[in-house]
């Protein structure tokens, strides 16, 4: 982040005891300086500017993300003589649409070629998994022989290698807080949220479609499955149909366990 600037700045001011009035003179803009680093909220150093009563500024700031360099003007920006101001900025990845938590860009897939696990490109379906899997059901079909565990953690995708999890229970009831749209996206219906990350309406596998592979309700609903950990089935569900997403969990011993369902994984980011 470089150096932010904000209008209405006068360099010269001049106070006459008379008429105990200030007189305003050579108006510039005022450069506002902030410490380095990669932290999420910027706060700038102190700084001091003169201005007019209730003077209305342009606040003008650069910022540069991974060596793409975007200018951000906000109009408007009030300034009040006498008053004290923290100016910060927090900078957040479009894919962050719960707070601390990156949503990952597409369904997760393994590839064919290294088996190493990715994320699909936005409307493109991934592999089809079992509730707590970590073979796609196309690789193992059984299920009490598909190795148990959180097949996330073994995804690379959108800048990290490693630390990718399954969503719990209250991160998926989190999002279904979220503002979304119904949108399409390569020939896919779905739901967008925040106008960022889409999440297809997928379908899903019944249990006893598993050896044929045939995909149920795509088109008008969507299931993921959520994070292992209470070994109760979480899993997110979302229609267009009804026009609404939940979250739900199946029984411990439920036969729900073996149907296919798409995965999006998670991603903690950095404490602010």
């Amino acid at each position: 982040m470089s150096n932010a600037t904000l209008s209405s700045h006068y360099s010269n001011i001049v106070y006459e005891p008379v008429s105990n009035k200030f007189t305003y003179s050579n108006p510039s803009t005022k450069t506002i300086s902030f410490p380095t680093g990669n932290a999420q909220v910027r706060t700038s150093n102190t700084f001091i500017i003169a201005a007019e009563s209730n003077t209305t500024s342009i606040l003008t700031l650069n910022i540069t993300i991974n060596g793409t360099t975007k200018t951000i003007t906000y109009n408007n920006v009030r300034i009040t003589p006498g008053q004290k101001y923290k100016f910060s900025i927090i900078v957040r990845h479009p894919q962050e649409i719960t707070a601390g938590l990156l949503w990952a860009s597409g369904n997760l897939y393994r590839s064919s070629s290294d088996n190493n696990y990715y994320f699909q490109s936005p409307g493109v379906l991934g592999d089809w998994f079992f509730y707590n899997r970590i073979l796609p059901i196309r690789q193992e079909s059984r299920y009490n022989y598909n190795t148990a565990g959180d097949v996330c953690t073994y995804a690379r995708g959108d800048g990290y290698n490693s630390g990718w999890r399954l969503p719990t229970y209250d991160e998926f009831y989190n999002l279904g807080l979220t503002q979304f749209q119904w949108a399409t996206v390569n020939g896919k219906q779905g739901v967008r949220y925040k106008n960022s990350v889409f999440f297809p309406l997928s379908g899903l596998i019944y249990a006893e479609d598993i050896n044929s592979m045939t995909v149920s309700n795509a088109g008008s609903s969507g299931w993921y499955w959520g994070s292992p950990s209470s070994s109760d089935g979480t899993h997110l569900y979302f229609t267009n149909v009804r026009n609404y997403s939940s979250v739900a969990r199946y029984g411990t011993s439920s036969s729900e366990f073996r149907r296919g369902f798409q995965i999006r994984c998670v991603h903690p980011l950095p404490n602010k």
